[in-house]
C-alpha cells in the first residue's frame, strides 16, 4: 500500500506566532455575535429580581388579608359583624381563652370591649391587679397594673351577648 506523504514540519501559523502576528481562531471567526453584546445575563438578573420582590409583597399581602388583627388595625372589622369581638359567640370565644390565664380567685374588676380587642381587669384576693387583652387571634397578652381595692364578679358571670345587644340597640335608634 501506498503511503502520502505527509508533513510533520511547521505551517504558517507556526510562523505567524514565531514573529508575534495573531492568529486568526478559526472557532472564534465562526461564532455569531450577540444583538445584546453580552447584555443578556445582567438584564435577566434585573428581571428575576423584580419578579421575586414582586412574587413576596403579593404573598405578604395575601397573606395580610387573611390575618384578623392585621385587618382589624386597617379598619375591616367594624361593628358587631363577622370577626368582631361584640358578637357574642365571638366574646365568648375571647373569654374563654382569657378563663385559662386567670388564676384562682382573681374576679373581673372591669371589662372594655371594642370590635378588635377585648381587656378584661382582674384583681387576686390580695388587691393585685392585672390586665388580659384579647386580639382578633385570641392571643392573650397579660400586664400587672399596680393595686386595687374594687370588687366584681367572677368571669363566668359576665353577660357575652350584652356587647352585640348595645351596638343593636344604638343601630336601630340611628343618628
Amino acid at each position: 500500500m501506498a503511503r502520502l506523504p505527509t508533513t510533520s514540519g511547521p505551517t504558517a501559523d507556526d510562523a505567524r506566532r514565531a514573529f508575534g502576528e495573531a492568529v486568526p481562531d478559526p472557532v472564534a471567526e465562526r461564532r455569531v455575535p450577540s444583538p445584546l453584546g453580552g447584555a443578556l445575563a445582567p438584564v435577566g438578573l434585573v428581571v428575576l429580581t423584580l419578579l421575586l420582590t414582586g412574587l413576596g409583597l403579593w404573598h405578604a399581602e395575601r397573606g395580610a388579608l387573611r390575618d384578623p388583627v392585621q385587618r382589624g388595625e386597617r379598619g375591616l372589622v367594624v361593628g358587631a359583624t363577622g370577626p368582631s369581638l361584640l358578637r357574642a359567640p365571638n366574646l365568648d370565644r375571647a373569654l374563654n381563652a382569657v378563663a385559662v390565664r386567670l388564676r384562682p380567685g382573681e374576679l373581673v374588676t372591669d371589662l372594655s370591649v371594642s370590635p378588635i380587642r377585648a381587656a378584661v381587669s382582674v384583681r387576686d384576693g390580695v388587691g393585685h391587679q392585672r390586665v388580659l387583652t384579647v386580639d382578633l387571634a385570641y392571643r392573650v397578652r397579660s400586664a400587672g397594673a399596680g393595686s386595687s381595692t374594687s370588687d366584681g364578679p367572677a368571669l363566668s358571670r359576665v353577660d357575652r351577648a350584652a356587647p352585640g345587644r348595645l351596638v343593636a340597640a344604638a343601630l336601630r335608634a340611628g343618628p
